[in-house]
Protein backbone atom coordinates (compact mmCIF):
# COMPACT_ATOMS: atom_id res chain seq x y z
CA UNK A 1 0.00 0.00 0.00
CA UNK A 2 1.19 3.35 -0.61
CA UNK A 3 2.08 5.55 1.69
CA UNK A 4 2.42 9.33 1.15
CA UNK A 5 4.12 11.36 4.05
CA UNK A 6 4.21 14.90 5.04
CA UNK A 7 5.90 17.31 7.51
CA UNK A 8 8.65 16.28 10.01
CA UNK A 9 8.90 12.69 11.26
CA UNK A 10 9.65 14.13 14.71
CA UNK A 11 6.10 15.58 15.03
CA UNK A 12 3.13 13.72 16.38
CA UNK A 13 1.92 11.23 13.81
CA UNK A 14 -1.79 11.81 11.64
CA UNK A 15 -2.73 9.04 9.82
CA UNK A 16 -5.24 10.06 7.23
CA UNK A 17 -7.88 7.83 5.55
CA UNK A 18 -9.79 9.04 2.41
CA UNK A 19 -13.27 7.95 1.24
CA UNK A 20 -14.44 5.79 -1.65
CA UNK A 21 -14.18 7.18 -4.93
CA UNK A 22 -11.70 9.44 -4.19
CA UNK A 23 -7.69 9.02 -2.75
CA UNK A 24 -5.29 10.85 -0.56
CA UNK A 25 -5.54 13.73 -2.88
CA UNK A 26 -9.16 14.70 -1.09
CA UNK A 27 -7.02 15.82 2.27
CA UNK A 28 -5.29 18.36 0.29
CA UNK A 29 -6.87 21.25 2.62
CA UNK A 30 -5.97 19.18 5.89
CA UNK A 31 -2.67 18.41 4.84
CA UNK A 32 -1.83 22.18 3.94
CA UNK A 33 -2.91 22.75 8.00
CA UNK A 34 -1.83 20.50 9.77
CA UNK A 35 2.09 19.74 8.27
CA UNK A 36 3.61 22.32 10.03
CA UNK A 37 2.71 20.62 13.44
CA UNK A 38 2.34 16.83 12.59
CA UNK A 39 3.60 14.58 10.80
CA UNK A 40 1.39 13.15 8.04
CA UNK A 41 0.83 9.82 6.83
CA UNK A 42 -1.90 9.80 3.82
CA UNK A 43 -2.07 6.31 2.63
CA UNK A 44 -3.79 5.14 -1.16
CA UNK A 45 -6.40 2.61 0.13
CA UNK A 46 -6.65 -0.38 -2.26
CA UNK A 47 -10.31 -0.37 -2.87
CA UNK A 48 -10.21 -0.75 -6.51
CA UNK A 49 -8.54 -4.12 -5.68
CA UNK A 50 -11.20 -7.09 -6.34
CA UNK A 51 -10.36 -8.51 -2.84
CA UNK A 52 -10.13 -5.74 -0.94
CA UNK A 53 -11.77 -6.08 2.65
CA UNK A 54 -12.15 -3.74 5.37
CA UNK A 55 -10.91 -6.13 7.78
CA UNK A 56 -7.78 -7.29 5.88
CA UNK A 57 -6.90 -3.25 5.32
CA UNK A 58 -6.98 -2.53 9.01
CA UNK A 59 -4.69 -5.61 9.89
CA UNK A 60 -1.99 -4.24 7.59
CA UNK A 61 -2.31 -0.49 8.34
CA UNK A 62 -1.87 -1.31 12.09
CA UNK A 63 1.24 -3.37 10.87
CA UNK A 64 2.53 -0.86 8.91
CA UNK A 65 2.33 1.76 11.64
CA UNK A 66 4.35 -0.37 13.82
CA UNK A 67 7.49 1.15 11.36
CA UNK A 68 6.39 4.67 11.46
CA UNK A 69 5.40 5.24 15.31
CA UNK A 70 8.47 5.04 17.86
CA UNK A 71 6.60 4.55 20.93
CA UNK A 72 4.65 7.17 19.76
CA UNK A 73 0.90 7.22 19.39
CA UNK A 74 -1.06 8.04 16.34
CA UNK A 75 -4.10 10.38 15.74
CA UNK A 76 -6.48 8.33 13.45
CA UNK A 77 -8.81 10.33 11.05
CA UNK A 78 -11.20 8.53 8.72
CA UNK A 79 -14.02 9.36 6.47
CA UNK A 80 -16.81 7.64 5.08
CA UNK A 81 -15.23 4.02 4.03
CA UNK A 82 -12.26 5.38 5.92
CA UNK A 83 -13.91 5.64 8.60
CA UNK A 84 -14.99 1.80 8.57
CA UNK A 85 -11.39 1.17 8.31
CA UNK A 86 -10.42 3.44 10.91
CA UNK A 87 -12.92 1.91 13.45
CA UNK A 88 -11.76 -1.88 12.60
CA UNK A 89 -8.42 -0.22 13.18
CA UNK A 90 -8.98 0.58 16.63
CA UNK A 91 -10.96 -2.30 17.62
CA UNK A 92 -8.21 -4.41 16.29
CA UNK A 93 -5.44 -2.67 18.69
CA UNK A 94 -6.09 0.51 20.26
CA UNK A 95 -3.21 0.82 21.91
CA UNK A 96 -1.18 2.21 18.78
CA UNK A 97 -3.99 5.56 18.88
CA UNK A 98 -4.29 8.46 21.30
CA UNK A 99 -7.46 9.50 19.87
CA UNK A 100 -9.65 9.11 16.40
CA UNK A 101 -12.04 11.50 14.62
CA UNK A 102 -14.24 9.29 12.64
CA UNK A 103 -16.20 10.84 10.18
CA UNK A 104 -19.69 9.86 7.98
CA UNK A 105 -19.67 6.49 8.92
CA UNK A 106 -22.00 4.11 8.09
CA UNK A 107 -22.26 1.49 10.84
CA UNK A 108 -25.94 -0.14 10.23
CA UNK A 109 -25.51 -2.96 7.67
CA UNK A 110 -28.01 -2.41 4.75
CA UNK A 111 -30.15 -5.34 4.36
CA UNK A 112 -31.98 -4.58 0.96
CA UNK A 113 -32.95 -7.98 -0.77
CA UNK A 114 -32.01 -6.19 -4.27
CA UNK A 115 -29.08 -4.29 -3.55
CA UNK A 116 -27.25 -6.88 -5.65
CA UNK A 117 -29.43 -5.51 -8.83
CA UNK A 118 -29.06 -1.74 -7.33
CA UNK A 119 -25.50 -2.06 -8.05
CA UNK A 120 -25.25 -3.82 -10.63
CA UNK A 121 -27.34 -1.38 -12.95
CA UNK A 122 -25.50 1.16 -11.50
CA UNK A 123 -22.11 0.68 -12.31
CA UNK A 124 -22.19 1.64 -15.65
CA UNK A 125 -22.64 5.04 -14.33
CA UNK A 126 -19.33 5.24 -12.92
CA UNK A 127 -17.93 5.48 -16.55
CA UNK A 128 -20.13 8.50 -17.29
CA UNK A 129 -18.51 11.61 -16.55
CA UNK A 130 -21.40 13.57 -17.12
CA UNK A 131 -22.72 11.41 -13.99
CA UNK A 132 -19.23 11.83 -12.62
CA UNK A 133 -18.99 16.02 -12.37
CA UNK A 134 -22.93 15.36 -10.85
CA UNK A 135 -21.43 12.90 -8.25
CA UNK A 136 -18.19 15.53 -7.77
CA UNK A 137 -20.48 18.42 -7.26
CA UNK A 138 -22.39 17.10 -4.44
CA UNK A 139 -19.51 15.71 -3.12
CA UNK A 140 -18.14 19.03 -3.05
CA UNK A 141 -14.90 18.00 -5.18
CA UNK A 142 -13.14 21.32 -5.92
CA UNK A 143 -13.10 21.37 -9.84
CA UNK A 144 -9.45 21.27 -10.08
CA UNK A 145 -9.58 18.14 -8.93
CA UNK A 146 -12.25 16.49 -11.15
CA UNK A 147 -10.44 14.99 -13.58
CA UNK A 148 -8.57 13.22 -10.96
CA UNK A 149 -11.66 12.22 -9.63
CA UNK A 150 -13.00 10.54 -12.84
CA UNK A 151 -9.55 8.53 -13.02
CA UNK A 152 -10.62 7.19 -9.57
CA UNK A 153 -13.49 6.33 -10.94
CA UNK A 154 -12.45 4.80 -14.01
CA UNK A 155 -9.89 2.28 -11.91
CA UNK A 156 -12.96 -0.02 -10.72
CA UNK A 157 -13.86 -2.85 -12.40
CA UNK A 158 -16.98 -4.16 -12.11
CA UNK A 159 -16.00 -6.98 -9.79
CA UNK A 160 -14.20 -4.15 -7.67
CA UNK A 161 -16.87 -1.50 -7.03
CA UNK A 162 -19.40 -4.27 -6.10
CA UNK A 163 -17.16 -5.95 -3.65
CA UNK A 164 -16.43 -2.57 -2.46
CA UNK A 165 -19.85 -1.64 -2.37
CA UNK A 166 -20.79 -4.36 0.01
CA UNK A 167 -18.11 -4.04 2.17
CA UNK A 168 -18.99 -0.54 3.09
CA UNK A 169 -23.01 -1.70 3.26
CA UNK A 170 -22.95 -5.30 5.61
CA UNK A 171 -20.01 -2.97 7.86
CA UNK A 172 -20.67 -3.87 11.49
CA UNK A 173 -18.85 -1.86 14.23
CA UNK A 174 -16.49 -4.70 15.73
CA UNK A 175 -17.28 -5.85 20.13
CA UNK A 176 -13.93 -4.88 21.04
CA UNK A 177 -14.50 -1.31 19.63
CA UNK A 178 -17.22 -0.62 22.47
CA UNK A 179 -14.37 -1.50 25.12
CA UNK A 180 -12.13 1.58 23.92
CA UNK A 181 -11.63 3.98 26.87
CA UNK A 182 -9.38 6.74 24.55
CA UNK A 183 -11.32 9.11 23.34
CA UNK A 184 -12.75 9.74 20.18
CA UNK A 185 -14.49 12.32 18.14
CA UNK A 186 -17.68 11.61 15.80
CA UNK A 187 -18.81 13.70 13.62
CA UNK A 188 -21.45 13.75 10.27
CA UNK A 189 -22.83 16.25 8.47
CA UNK A 190 -26.16 17.99 8.94
CA UNK A 191 -27.87 16.45 5.50
CA UNK A 192 -26.73 13.00 5.86
CA UNK A 193 -28.90 10.45 5.13
CA UNK A 194 -30.87 8.93 8.03
CA UNK A 195 -29.14 5.82 8.19
CA UNK A 196 -25.34 7.93 8.61
CA UNK A 197 -27.55 9.77 11.22
CA UNK A 198 -28.44 6.85 13.06
CA UNK A 199 -25.11 5.15 12.62
CA UNK A 200 -23.69 8.79 14.43
CA UNK A 201 -25.78 8.00 17.43
CA UNK A 202 -25.44 4.46 18.00
CA UNK A 203 -21.76 4.66 17.94
CA UNK A 204 -22.31 7.63 20.32
CA UNK A 205 -24.09 6.04 22.58
CA UNK A 206 -22.12 2.63 22.96
CA UNK A 207 -18.70 4.35 23.10
CA UNK A 208 -17.31 4.76 26.43
CA UNK A 209 -15.42 8.13 25.97
CA UNK A 210 -16.83 9.88 22.87
CA UNK A 211 -18.19 13.03 21.30
CA UNK A 212 -20.45 13.90 18.50
CA UNK A 213 -20.10 17.34 16.35
CA UNK A 214 -22.43 17.61 13.38
CA UNK A 215 -21.46 19.88 10.49
CA UNK A 216 -24.05 22.43 9.88
CA UNK A 217 -25.80 22.35 6.13
CA UNK A 218 -23.44 19.67 4.64
CA UNK A 219 -23.92 16.10 3.50
CA UNK A 220 -21.44 13.33 3.17
CA UNK A 221 -18.81 16.11 2.18
CA UNK A 222 -17.43 18.02 5.41
CA UNK A 223 -13.51 17.20 4.53
CA UNK A 224 -14.30 19.09 1.19
CA UNK A 225 -17.26 21.18 1.90
CA UNK A 226 -16.25 23.06 5.14
CA UNK A 227 -12.28 22.58 4.86
CA UNK A 228 -11.98 25.07 7.43
CA UNK A 229 -14.65 23.93 9.87
CA UNK A 230 -13.29 20.71 9.72
CA UNK A 231 -9.65 21.34 10.22
CA UNK A 232 -10.22 24.08 13.63
CA UNK A 233 -12.76 21.07 14.92
CA UNK A 234 -9.96 18.40 14.52
CA UNK A 235 -6.96 20.76 15.92
CA UNK A 236 -9.50 21.97 19.06
CA UNK A 237 -10.37 18.73 19.83
CA UNK A 238 -6.44 17.42 19.65
CA UNK A 239 -5.65 20.34 21.70
CA UNK A 240 -8.66 19.23 24.51
CA UNK A 241 -7.32 15.36 24.73
CA UNK A 242 -3.63 15.30 23.28
CA UNK A 243 -1.56 19.02 23.90
CA UNK A 244 -3.16 19.59 27.33
CA UNK A 245 -3.04 15.96 28.46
Amino acid sequence: MKINTYGDQKNPIILFLHGGGVGGWMWEEQIQYFEKNYYLLVPELPLSNPQFTINKTALELNQILYDYIENRKVILVGFSIGAQISIEMLGNDPKIFSTAMINSALTIPIQNRFMDVTLKSSYPLTKSRLFAKVQASSMGVPEKYFNTYFKESLKFSKEAFLNMMKENMSFHVPASFHEIELPILFTMGSKEQNIVKQSFEKLINNSLNSTGHVFEKVAHNAPFKVASEFNIVLENWLKEVVTNK
